[in-house]
């Protein structure tokens, strides 16, 4: 039985569960391997695929293991289309056997927060870390919904470094953090502003992640952070 992945939103990412699935056919008869990742590992991991679900079915959960381990494979080859596509499969059985909000998953979402990030995909990483901020309020309990607001903090800890440096990073445009009463803009405003929102978000992340030590460090960096910004100018 082939593995077979439903299509996502872009034409990579559905060539990507295309040739997922063309591995695991090739895997099976004994030819000649597509990608030169191909080795007897990977090879062993997706006829383990292959069998579960030929005994168990497509969404058994005892998938989600080799799935795992054959999508970091991938992105240590250097294949992220190919490990994104395995994640994204990884955590469609986690939704049919665990449920849609389970935190198992959070894992599996960071790794594609940062392969979506690394392929200048910067939107659509956004959109993924923004499920995830969905799924930590919807588990207040769990504590590993801390670890999903430390995790959001320091990424913007460091865009919002890389913008007083400078740079343009497009979170800035997409968390909207232009806006302002009297300049409700997500696309142009001030430098202040700027400095000012992306703190404050990084501070209350921080704060619902049980790290009020860190959250009152990004407080009292808002004055250092506006007067490196204004040498740029």
């Amino acid at each position: 039985m082939v593995v077979s992945f439903a299509v996502r939103s872009t034409p990579k990412v559905a060539a990507a569960m295309l040739a997922f699935a063309c591995v695991v056919a090739i895997a099976s008869s004994g030819a000649q391997p597509l990608f030169k990742t191909q080795d007897e590992k990977q090879r062993d991991l997706i006829d383990g695929i292959r069998s579960e679900q030929a005994r168990e079915g497509p969404n058994s959960p005892a998938l989600i293991e080799p799935l795992t381990d054959l999508s970091l494979r991938y992105e240590d080859a250097g294949e992220r289309a190919l490990a994104i596509a395995t994640i994204q499969r990884a955590i469609e059985v986690i939704h049919v056997s665990r449920g849609l909000f389970t935190l198992d998953q959070a894992s599996l979402m960071q790794r594609l927060v940062g392969l979506e990030q690394a392929r200048g995909n910067s939107k659509v990483a956004w959109a993924y870390e923004q499920k995830l901020l969905a799924l930590a309020r919807r588990n207040p309990f769990d504590r590993r919904a801390n670890q999903i607001y430390i995790a959001a903090a320091d990424r913007r800890v460091k865009f919002l470094e890389r913008y007083i440096d400078g740079e343009h990073p497009p979170e800035i445009v997409l968390g909207c953090y232009y806006t302002e009463p009297a300049f409700p803009s997500c696309h142009a405003g001030s430098r202040d502003t700027v400095i000012d929102n992306v703190s404050a978000d990084a501070a209350r992340l921080y704060a619902a992640g049980g790290d009020g030590r860190q959250a009152q460090q990004v407080w009292g960096q808002i004055s250092e952070y506006r007067a490196r910004a204004s040498r740029l100018e």
